[in-house]
């Protein structure tokens, strides 16, 4: 039987989204801990551009104190109704220079002038052609954006467009189900109706209109009907519908009236998120996660801020202290059963003409490998995690930090590593018997510090040497 354990732990602690909605400016943070996340509150500060600038900084200063996050651990998200996006097939042999290959063809693609947009892009299918989603995005919009950032002081991990972060969050929310669902969000913005399609794991469509407050439920009636079928969802064949932004008493008396029934989204402490804070939390986990379904930065990476990193030494070792008496116990009666193991192997060999002992033999054999097989699930759990956390811990230099890492197959380890001296680390790790064929898995590179460098590391765990 062959067993695929997976395993990356996130070792960013904090995030925060944050969105211009109308005239009001809206915050929302959350916590995580081991990929474990927690919604904490949503904030929005109505008519900000109203507001001295004094007055303003300082209700988003007390945000970031009474949630304890960094200016560097939010992604800024923008409405939808800003950006002009459409989908474009290329051969596959463009992929190398894809950018080079949009920027020559705008001006074909594009209805107005190009002078005054910023174009961006995303890959959303590779099948015989390659499928490119374009966003084009007005200068004086982004400008304006820029200038915010810049008045607020804040460094921002980067910015995204509001339904990209919606299906993040919701990629997160449902996790191995997230594919399997049919999932409609009605996003509820000032002045503007945005409904997104989810199927199958992709967004199949979005669609805006713009809708006040009081709109009656005819006019509500009519805007769905265009909607559902501009994002090529059928209503009753919805797994889930989401609701998302403010939403008043009447509004909402109106979309029950239409029949919707909204599923209620919690974190993974079972607390529920309210609709006003459903979009900043899935800003606030694209800030978080570097591996998000639907990644698009608008950021220049020169303007982006790195995440809130922990370091692994002062993360995990009262978790091992606790789990190392465990542990011990366990590797040795592994040990002891693959040469029990062993031996029988060897027995078989020479009683292979002997039909009744084989059977016998053979039987045995089979008990031994399901004890082993049964014990392969532990081998490869959390324990054996901790334990290497705990070798990491130890011999990693302190000038050095694990940011991330991950086990695929349940012995090839990735880790990425901040270091002033690489070639010391590897040289430590070369000498351990716990690892094997220690290589880097990319180029190193320098930190935005500029008094470190990073590169990921890839090695082998060598599982005889955890014998104890």
């Amino acid at each position: 039987m062959k067993m695929t354990n997976n395993y990356e732990i996130n070792l960013r602690t904090k995030a925060w989204g944050l969105t211009l909605e109308g005239d009001d400016l809206v915050l929302t943070a959350i916590h995580n801990r081991f990929n474990q996340f927690e919604y904490r509150d949503t904030l929005a500060i109505s008519n900000f551009e109203q507001l001295e600038d004094a007055e303003l900084l300082e209700q988003i200063e007390d945000f970031l104190a009474s949630h304890k996050v960094k200016r560097g651990d939010a992604f800024l998200g923008i409405p939808r109704s800003e950006v002009y996006t459409f989908v474009v097939e290329f051969p596959k042999e463009a992929e190398e220079s894809l950018s080079d290959t949009i920027e020559y063809q705008i001006e074909g693609l594009y209805p107005g002038d190009v002078q005054e947009i910023d174009v961006f892009h995303q890959i959303i299918g590779r099948d015989e052609q390659l499928k490119v989603q374009v966003f084009c995005v007005p200068k004086t919009y982004i400008g304006k954006i820029f200038g915010l950032i810049r008045k607020w002081n804040l460094k921002l991990a980067g910015i995204t467009i509001n339904h990209l972060a919606i299906a993040n969050g919701l990629s997160r929310i449902y996790k191995n189900e997230f594919k399997a669902k049919q999932i409609a969000v009605v996003h509820m913005a000032q002045g503007q109706l945005e409904l997104i399609g989810l199927r199958d794991g992709v967004i199949s469509g979005v669609y805006s209109v713009p809708l006040e407050n009081d709109a009656d439920e005819s006019t509500l009636s009519a805007a769905f009907a265009e909607g559902f079928s501009q994002i090529r969802v059928d209503p009753y064949e919805v797994d889930d519908f989401i609701l998302s932004g403010f939403v008043s008493e009447s509004m909402q008396l109106k979309l029950n009236g239409l029949g919707f029934q909204f599923t209620q989204l919690k974190d993974t402490k079972n607390k529920a998120i309210p609709s006003e804070g459903v979009l900043g939390v899935g800003l606030a986990l694209t800030a978080l996660h570097e591996r998000m379904p639907f990644k698009l930065n608008l950021l220049p990476p020169k303007l982006q801020s790195r995440h809130h990193q922990l370091p692994v030494l002062i993360g995990i070792v009262a978790i091992i202290l606790v789990a190392g008496w465990f542990v011990t116990g366990e590797v040795r009666e592994y040990m002891d059963l693959k040469k029990e193991l062993g031996r029988y192997q060897t027995r078989n060999e020479k009683l292979r003409e002997e039909v009744v002992e084989l059977t016998q033999v053979r039987n045995r054999f089979e008990e031994r490998q399901d004890l082993v097989e049964n014990y392969k699930k532990f081998i490869y759990g959390e324990n054996l995690m901790l334990k290497v956390l705990s070798i990491l811990t130890q011999e990693i230099p302190d000038h050095s930090f694990l940011t991330s890492f991950s086990v695929r197959k349940g012995v090839n380890l990735t880790m990425q590593i901040e270091t002033e001296d690489f070639f010391e680390v590897r040289s430590k790790l070369e000498k351990l018997p716990y690892f094997a064929n220690v290589d880097t898995a990319n180029a190193i590179s320098q930190t935005r510090s500029g008094n470190k460098r990073k590169t990921n590391l890839k090695m082998d765990i060598v599982l005889e040497a955890f014998d104890e």
